[in-house]
């Protein structure tokens, strides 16, 4: 059986050569040294983590995606409440002494911590290499990311549309990357796969990763993995692991979708093919108008604004894009009526269109003359 893909690798790379290479073309890379030179490099195991850090509160959770794949159901069903659901996403507080004292052992049993944003002090021992150009270093965000070997997050592309670089503290994991061009085989709900890959058989796990193109590595402690905005992303905990992530800015246009267009395969692709860094913005110019003007029009609630993006979204990738559906999308009222989902695409449908002249700014970029609001 054919060998997956392996992600590329890299050392001592040049900013031109990490941004032309890596970033514009839309291809991932682990760097051996990104953070070599970094104080952050000393926490090379979760002993010296915790020792560090063991007052820092987190939410401990069965694993970091989980949860809203596992409500889904007993929403739809009624045996969950909205109220519960959120509470389970939250996660249930503790320190990070405290997990560290309960780690499980067996992989069986799965427990995953995630602090709300990485401490200072350990954002200042990141710092920023510079693979980060001064112009996308406005807005970074950090998180810190620990769980029991044998632990998964399971398919899901960010909705922020950030490139990230994910640093390798302690332990072993191992990534699948998958392109947005292929998310019509993934069957998407949301930001996630209904597909389950730890559930599958060697035979039929390793046929469909064949089939999906997925590219993979094994990431080793002081290894930097950089995962392009918008790009789908299984993780497998080799090891009891920790890893901290820098999130940089996907540029105007990332910023555009992410606060003004909601979440799905179809603003992914969109977004990747036409306007995500390397892209010919001019050429895609007649197209982010029609996406600009149905989020600038009035509409008489959230949830019609909402149908009226995805069509105006749906429509570009299939005709313009000649994109692929996937062969199943769910039941598109019930889940554009499911309460996480929901509040999602509202709260993104009632902001004002041009925060610091955000709207300005992207319309710009593809050669059109900046309209007020």
């Amino acid at each position: 059986m054919a060998a997956l893909q392996p992600i590329a690798r890299a050392r001592s790379i040049s900013p031109a050569a990490f941004w032309g290479d890596f970033v514009c073309a839309q291809t991932p890379v682990v760097v051996s040294d990104c953070f070599a030179d970094r104080e952050i490099a000393r926490l090379d195991s979760l002993e010296r983590i915790g020792e560090q850090f063991g007052d820092l509160e987190v939410a401990m959770q069965e694993e970091y995606s989980l949860q809203r794949l596992s409500l889904l159901g007993g929403l739809m069903s009624g045996t969950v409440t909205p109220e519960s659901a959120v509470h389970a996403v939250r996660g249930a507080k503790t320190t990070l002494r405290a997990w560290l004292r309960q780690l499980p052992s067996e992989a069986s049993v799965r427990s995953a911590v995630r602090g709300d944003s990485t401490p200072e002090e350990m954002r200042r021992m990141l710092g920023v290499p510079g693979l980060v150009p001064e112009e996308r270093r406005d807005g970074l965000v950090s998180e810190l990311f620990v769980a029991n070997g044998g632990n998964v997050t399971r398919l899901h592309f960010d909705i922020d549309l950030r490139h990230f670089l994910m640093f390798h503290l302690a332990g072993r994991k191992r990534y699948l990357l998958i392109a947005p061009s292929s998310s019509w085989k993934l069957n998407p709900i949301f930001f996630f796969s209904g597909v389950f890959l730890e559930e599958m058989s060697a035979e039929e796990r390793q046929l469909f990763l064949s089939f999906i193109g997925a590219r993979e590595a094994m990431v080793e402690p002081g290894e930097t993995l950089f995962v392009p905005a918008a790009w789908w992303h299984h993780v497998e905990y080799v090891d009891a692991a920790a890893s901290v992530n820098l999130r940089f800015s996907g540029g105007t246009l990332a910023e555009f979708f992410s606060r003004h267009v909601h979440a799905d395969f179809y603003a992914q692709n969109v977004f990747a093919r036409l306007f995500a860094d390397g892209r010919d913005l001019h050429g895609s110019a007649p197209l982010f108008e029609r996406i600009f003007d149905a989020c600038r029009r009035p509409y008489p609630s959230a949830q019609d604004k909402y149908r009226a993006v995805k069509q105006v979204l749906a429509d570009v990738y299939r005709v313009e894009l000649n994109g692929q559906n996937p062969a199943f999308l769910g039941n598109t009222g019930l889940i554009e009526a499911l309460p996480f989902y929901k509040a999602d695409y509202q709260t993104t449908y009632q902001r004002g269109l041009d925060p610091n002249g955000l709207n300005e700014r992207a319309r710009s970029l593809v050669g059109r003359t900046p309209l007020g609001d």
